[in-house]
């Protein structure tokens, strides 16, 4: 019997263009100019030079539907995946969005018809209301 081998697929930056939309948001509510290039870390308080308060209304606002549900997929991605599945691939997509944005990312794959067998969601940044 073979064993049906998985491929874990992260969504932000790879299915869908997440630091584009950070990068839009930050210029239109805060009128920072920042480049791609110019994201040197994770942590994007730091890359994007905001303050607590920016950095938290950020966050805040990328986890709602309407930011959510408007990024932009990466041309070819959804192509991609159907290709692994057609050879027998398991596709895990897996994120560290907070888990408000669990239904509205579902929503999204959905939308843009990404093939995925199983989602999963992990607290990579600690947020203290995670719903575990």
């Amino acid at each position: 019997m073979s064993v049906q081998k998985c491929i874990y697929v992260d969504m932000d930056d790879v299915l869908c263009d997440t630091a584009g939309a950070y990068l839009d948001f930050v210029e239109k509510q805060f009128g920072k100019k920042v480049r791609f290039e110019d994201i040197h870390s994770f942590n994007l308080q730091e890359s994007f030079s905001l303050s607590d308060e920016e950095n938290k209304y950020m966050f805040r606002c990328a986890h709602r539907s309407e930011f959510v549900l408007n990024i932009k997929p990466f041309d070819g991605a959804a192509d991609i995946l159907k290709q692994w599945q057609e050879m027998n691939f398991r596709i895990a997509v897996v994120t560290g969005r907070h888990t408000s944005a669990y239904l509205d990312s579902l929503g999204w794959l959905e939308h843009h018809e990404i093939p995925y067998d199983s989602f999963t969601m992990v607290d990579k940044y600690g947020w203290k209301d995670t719903d575990h």
